[in-house]
């Protein structure tokens, strides 16, 4: 049972943290986004299974895991205030011809990461560019001025 009980833990302050530190690597993760998340894994994993490392645990904390990720998943349709506070909310990043520096620090981005997205949308430059909203799911959406096609 304590297995179970750490899974749930862990579940839920991996949710967290992601949710806090992760947004932006969603979509394209960098080499160091992608060594946060093997040791986030991989220091939760030693604190679920403690010192019970057999194989009937692991599997107890494998089922715990995935069972808390299928309840969340059902009860974010039944009550969108949690999958707000999980999944977030799409941010606007550039509007009105400039970057949100406010909202691209807090993300940490840079106007290059926007620009990029630009580009990958078919665009030259933020002239092109009426308004970019990052996503709840880690995309950049990319609207084009209506003269910019």
């Amino acid at each position: 049972m304590e297995v179970v009980i750490r899974s749930v833990i862990f579940y839920l302050v991996l949710v967290v943290a992601l949710r806090i530190t992760a947004r932006r690597i969603m979509r394209a993760a960098t080499p160091l986004d992608m060594a946060l998340m093997f040791m986030f894994g991989g220091l939760s994993i030693q604190a679920i299974l403690g010192v019970d490392r057999s194989l009937t645990s692991a599997l107890i904390a494998l089922f715990t895991i995935s069972l808390c990720h299928v309840a969340v998943s059902a009860l974010m349709p039944r009550w969108p205030a949690l999958g707000r506070i999980i999944q977030g909310t799409p941010v606007v990043l550039f509007k009105d011809g400039k970057p949100d520096a406010r909202r691209l620090a807090q993300l940490r981005m840079q106007e290059a990461d926007l620009l990029s997205e630009v580009r990958q949308n078919g665009l030259r430059s933020f002239d092109q560019v009426d308004t970019m909203i990052l996503e709840h799911q880690g995309g950049i959406t990319v609207i084009a001025k209506p003269d910019a096609g």
